[in-house]
């Protein structure tokens, strides 16, 4: 790199700097899991700063995927064990998903792919997953009229692709990384308005449980009066009733998220919105 006459003094300083960077997160990888080096990469790189700090649609959309595949490896870290749990470990499993362009639809296989993918193609049985409001439609969709339609319409497509049975899942808890208003963990789930849609006659819902209650999760969620708790019922004046999807207690009050059967999602300051328990009856 120094023989690169073209090249100045501070563009060599700079990829020099690049590759010992590289070279030191390529040893650091062998040292610890798939999570911690692949977020080191993110925060060394500066990645989800430069795009958050965007307004562009599609810096928004990286910004989702960013935190999507670190969902991915986090979960994938603590399903197994510390000697399996590398970033070469976790490359060969995404590896073994099967790709859409090799797809043979004479195999009798299960075959993963987006709804965009799945375009054209016709299945006995089809499972849409991440039915949850947030996730599918994305929060960046439910203000922008012309956006929400657009994921609606890619909904009928995905929905259309089974022949014979559909199988619409969504998750009432499902772990967020990288939510800077309303930190990490796990999150309770309204389900995808898309869901609700649908004609009730048309539909048979069956919960699954797959893992045991994770009630310490909750422990520390209550304000500060203990008035408000993730999941409690409770009603406002103005947008009706609704569940409490997070709570953050900070400097400048108690915040919550809470997603209304009317109105959708709201953010509220509770000292100011007068929000009361919702009682049946």
């Amino acid at each position: 790199m120094d023989e690169v006459k073209e090249l100045s003094i501070n563009a060599r300083k700079r990829i020099r700097e690049f590759v010992e960077t590289i070279d030191a997160l390529r040893e650091k990888a062998r040292e610890v899991n798939a999570f911690e080096i692949v977020q080191e990469v993110v925060n060394t790189f500066r990645l989800l700063e430069i795009y958050q700090g965007s307004r562009l649609p599609e810096d928004q959309a990286r910004v989702e995927n960013i935190q999507e595949l670190l969902n991915s490896i986090l979960t994938f870290t603590r399903n197994n064990p510390p000697e399996e749990a590398t970033l070469t470990h976790y490359l060969e499993e995404i590896s073994l998903v099967t790709d859409i362009d090799r797809w043979d639809p004479s195999q009798a296989t299960v075959t993963l792919m987006t709804l965009h993918s799945a375009k054209g193609l016709e299945f006995p049985v089809v499972i849409i997953t991440g039915l949850e409001d947030g996730l599918f439609p994305l929060a960046r969709s439910v203000n922008r009229d012309e956006d929400l339609e657009e994921e609606r319409r890619l909904f009928y497509v995905g929905m259309t692709r089974a022949k014979e049975s559909l199988y619409l899942l969504w998750a009432q808890e499902r772990q967020r990384f990288g939510n800077q208003q309303w930190g990490g963990g796990y999150f309770y789930n309204a389900p995808s308005r898309f869901l609700r849609e649908i004609p009730e006659h048309l539909t048979k819902e069956e919960p699954v449980k797959i893992q045991p209650d994770l009630e310490y999760i909750y422990d520390d969620q209550e304000d500060e009066k203990g008035e408000f708790r993730i999941g409690d019922w409770v009603v406002h004046d103005k947008f009706g009733k609704g569940q409490v999807l997070a709570v953050e207690n900070s400097p400048t009050g108690t915040k919550v998220k809470v997603f209304f059967e009317t109105k959708g999602l709201k953010t509220l300051v509770t000292e100011y919105a007068n929000l009361r328990p919702w009682r049946e009856g």
